[in-house]
């Protein structure tokens, strides 16, 4: 598998207290350096009415640039620092970043929407009111987002792609292993990457990427999947997204992927990193 930071070194995907973080980018940056890092991204959440609970304003946003470009002085030479962002598919894009990870945490159908990952009860409840208490429909219209994410959200890197199965690892809401759930997720996936193809075919990728993502992008063409920890370090999964199958696909087109914790506490920078490098399973060679 081509995995980009198989040395632990780097995380791109982080949260602050400008968004729903525990620590601020300055601490953050402090515990990367501490562990020997030589890149650190930072990656708030962008600003979207349906992501006011969690996201940057426009007005926190700016200060997030200014410090981060403080912390990208402070340590120049000895570790990198990045201004990135992510970015849910409900976001209206604005601004430059360094790069974008390109999200989906809530589904839509006739202008009602939830979030997918933000409690079992509110998911539970937009099941049933909104999708009739079809499952696999919910499901079906998150991946049809989730196929749309880089497009919409003109993002590099796909964020937890199969983030709608967060408090299903019991199956309480829908059956993983069914083809009809398979078949969705495989769709979009495939998806993603026909799309990519045809909207940067001989795109030559450069400045304000960080360049190991753009060295990445332009060797081979395809977009990148993170292998995300997040919701292990909250205590609400026991594996990364994506599943298995998802990884051995990824694996099967080529596709590069980059561990990532998700990171909203400093002390999980580099959460489940070293295990899952050790599964030669899930990130055979």
């Amino acid at each position: 598998m081509f995995l980009i930071n198989r040395d632990m070194k780097s995380n791109y995907h982080t949260h602050t207290l400008y968004c729903d973080g525990k620590d601020t980018p300055a601490e953050m940056a402090g515990a990367a350096f501490a562990l020997g890092f030589s890149a650190l991204g930072f990656s708030g959440h962008e600003w979207a009415p349906a992501c006011r609970d969690y996201a940057m304003t426009r007005e926190k946003e700016a200060l997030y640039r200014q410090e981060i470009r403080a912390l990208r002085e402070q340590y120049a030479g000895r570790m990198e620092v990045w201004c990135g962002i992510e970015r849910d598919y409900l976001c209206e894009p604005e601004g430059a970043f360094d790069y974008v990870i390109g999200s989906v945490h809530h589904v839509v159908k006739d202008g009602e929407e939830f979030g997918v990952d933000h409690t079992p009860e509110i998911l539970r409840n937009g099941i049933d009111t909104v999708f009739g208490g079809d499952a696999m429909e919910m499901v079906r219209a998150y991946y049809r987002m989730e196929a749309e994410a880089l497009r919409k959200t003109g993002g590099q890197i796909v964020g937890h792609f199969d983030l709608v199965t967060k408090f299903n690892e019991d199956g309480r809401f829908f059956d993983e292993s069914s083809e009809e759930y398979k078949e969705a997720a495989l769709e979009a996936l495939h998806t993603i990457v026909k799309y990519w193809k045809q909207d940067h075919a001989g795109e030559v990728f450069g400045d304000p990427l960080p360049p190991v993502l753009a060295e990445v992008l332009n060797v081979t063409g395809l977009p990148i999947f993170e292998i995300n920890t997040g919701a292990m370090a909250r205590g609400y999964r026991t594996k990364p997204y994506p599943a298995h199958f998802l990884l051995q696909e990824l694996d099967a087109l080529g596709v590069p992927v980059l561990l990532s914790s998700d990171c909203h506490d400093r002390r999980n920078l580099l959460y489940g990193f070293e295990d899952l490098v050790k599964q030669g399973e899930i990130l055979a060679e």
